[in-house]
């Protein structure tokens, strides 16, 4: 499997991937929404003289999907993985789309992708 096919198939199945997940494609919005998802707990757990903890690396994980999604917001739901993945996937299938060598490659992945 080529580069190209494998950009693919690790999309998932709604946009026309395999739906097989690259760690190295999930763990930014797995990290982001963890954070999110567990800011409460971590407020209560933490002593009111650590208030203002902030999470190391969060503040660089949220510059990092920022230039990533350059045109996406952050979801509505931060706490959602799947939220904070979907512009990351659709990057990769506007760069396959873009980048297509043949009429009928791109048209497949129209196809497959809607």
């Amino acid at each position: 499997m080529d580069d190209r096919a494998w950009s693919q198939a690790t999309l998932p199945i709604r946009i026309g991937g395999l739906g097989i997940l690259k760690i190295s494609s999930i763990s930014l919005p797995a990290f982001i929404s963890s954070v999110h998802g567990t800011e409460k707990l971590i407020r209560n757990i933490l002593s009111s003289s650590l208030i203002n903890f902030n999470v190391p690396c969060f503040t660089e994980a949220i510059y990092t999907w920022r230039l990533t999604c350059p045109n996406s917001n952050p979801p509505d739901d931060p706490s959602s993985q799947r939220r904070w993945d979907e512009p990351l996937c659709r990057v990769v299938q506007e760069n396959l789309i873009a980048t297509s060598t043949t009429p009928a490659e791109r048209a497949r992945l129209l196809a497959v992708g809607e």
